[in-house]
């Protein structure tokens, strides 16, 4: 073994014990667990292939599975009620995981980071601009700029998918955010600014992060320098409408209804509030929607006879026109196709938890500020749920099979009051988008291997997805 390689995990040791001293090695009968070497426990494993790992040790070790990383307990759920239990029945018992809060930095205070009363209040206050009838609104602005980038696609003939769903799905949320008081250049700008935020974002599980962080690296200062241009962009537009004087009638936007929303005693957000749930939805509401649709393309892709009945449905329900929100309940396979592609490549992969008090669960006691996580990914591929469970049938998705499902063996939003909050809005856009983009043209994928996976805070493709594009007829 090299002196480096030695120093190194001298190092990832000893910061990993600054870092975690809060918590100490559970004493009382542990779980099973895989096999470990040393302080950094099972840190390895997770960092270097999460969703194989996590996969593998809920196949080997069962429903509740015990890792560790230095001095923090993890623990692993996979029984629907066990989740329930976590998310719904008992959520007072828990908080949120110490990963997420890394996202404070980003995020500030908002819906996706905050706590208690805090959190309880801003959730009041959010809710209506979420309302299903004022997202319904949005459902032309979100086919307009679809349609704006096919007009684009007709000049081209190859894209990386990723890319250019994060590019939709970020002038959405900009327009249904901000409406017209933003331009095409700051929302070019904003873009640059949200892919380094991301980018910081995949930092927080890396070595660097643990061991370098209190330096200046190029990467930090890069998000510094980007945090600031964003939020001299939001607070600049929060000024300008709040002098507007325009009435929350005459303001069909987010920022609109947030800025109109009031608590009990007639207060409402201030601007740091309105700057921090702006940014939540920014991150949260336009990369989840893009890594979402880039996977239902790459599922029709290699699925073609999938394709074929939802292009089948297109034809018939709209013919040659665009879709609007009129359509989506007879727009049911598209729909499925959503679905079965939120279960097989969920964004958010993972749900996780801190417990308050101890808890019980499966016979084990699970101490106090454990790390508690439930897998998307391992659940929606469980086969005591899903017959095929690697195999894409959006037609499974009908009323009688999803009645038969414990309540959470499918959970793409998480549950319980942080059920996220915009989940009714992804849905509809990824529907939308869908079917304004399927009716008229075909993307082939032309990657030379399947895509690697890069599951960080959310799950994306990690190089891009190189597609061809083919008119329809």
């Amino acid at each position: 073994m090299s002196l480096c390689v030695v120093l190194k995990d001298i190092l990832e040791a000893y910061f990993l014990e600054i870092c975690m001293t809060t918590q100490v090695i559970n004493r009382s009968p542990l779980p099973p667990s895989p096999p470990t070497r040393g302080f950094l426990g099972h840190y390895r494993q997770i960092t270097n292939d999460p969703l194989r790992f996590f996969s593998e040790s809920v196949k080997s070790y069962g429903d509740l599975v015990y890792l560790r990383v230095g001095k923090i307990n993890i623990y692993l759920i996979n029984d629907p009620e066990d989740i329930e239990r976590m998310l719904v029945t008992e959520n007072r018992n828990f908080l949120k995981p110490k990963l997420l809060h890394l996202a404070e930095e980003t995020l500030g205070n908002g819906l996706l980071t905050s706590e208690g009363k805090f959190w309880l209040r801003q959730r009041r206050l959010a809710a209506p601009a979420f309302h299903k009838k004022r997202i319904e609104e949005y459902g032309r602005t979100m086919v307009e700029r679809t349609e704006k980038m096919l007009d684009f696609w007709n000049r081209t003939s190859h894209i990386d998918l990723h890319e250019a769903m994060m590019a939709l799905t970020l002038e959405i949320v900009t327009a249904t955010l901000f409406g017209t008081d933003i331009g095409q250049e700051q929302e070019r700008k904003v873009g640059h600014i949200l892919e380094v935020a991301l980018d910081r974002f995949m930092d927080y599980q890396s070595f660097a992060y643990i061991l370098l962080d209190w330096l200046p690296r190029p990467k930090k200062l890069r998000f510094r320098k980007a945090k600031r241009e964003l939020d001299e962009i939001i607070f600049e537009i929060i000024r300008k409408r709040r002098a507007s004087g325009i009435t929350p009638e005459d303001d069909p936007t987010l920022l609109g209804m947030y800025l109109a929303a009031r608590d009990d005693d007639g207060s409402g957000m201030s601007d740091e509030q309105l700057r921090d749930e702006a940014i939540t939805i920014f991150l949260a509401g336009h990369e989840t929607t893009a890594n979402l649709l880039t996977f239902a393309f790459y599922l029709l892709y290699r699925n073609q006879k999938k394709r074929e009945l939802l292009e089948e449905e297109l034809d018939r329900v709209l013919g040659d026109r665009n879709p609007t929100v009129d359509d989506l309940p007879n727009l049911m396979y598209t729909k499925q196709v959503v679905k079965e592609t939120l279960r097989l490549f969920p964004p958010a992969w993972r749900v996780g938890r801190e417990n308050i008090e101890s808890w019980r669960i499966g016979g084990y006691e699970i101490p106090a500020e454990a790390q508690i996580f439930a897998c998307q990914w391992i659940v929606h591929r469980d086969p005591r749920w899903f017959n095929e469970p690697e195999d894409f049938i959006p037609e499974r998705w009908t009323e009688e099979f999803e009645a038969s499902l414990p309540r959470y063996a499918y959970f793409p939003f998480g549950g319980g009051p942080r059920l996220c909050i915009g989940y009714a809005f992804a849905e509809m856009e990824a529907a939308l988008v869908l079917a304004t983009i399927a009716r008229q043209v075909r993307l082939e994928y032309v990657g030379k291997s399947e895509p690697e996976l890069y599951p960080s805070i959310t799950l994306r493709p990690k190089e891009g997805l190189p597609a061809e594009i083919q008119r329809r007829g």
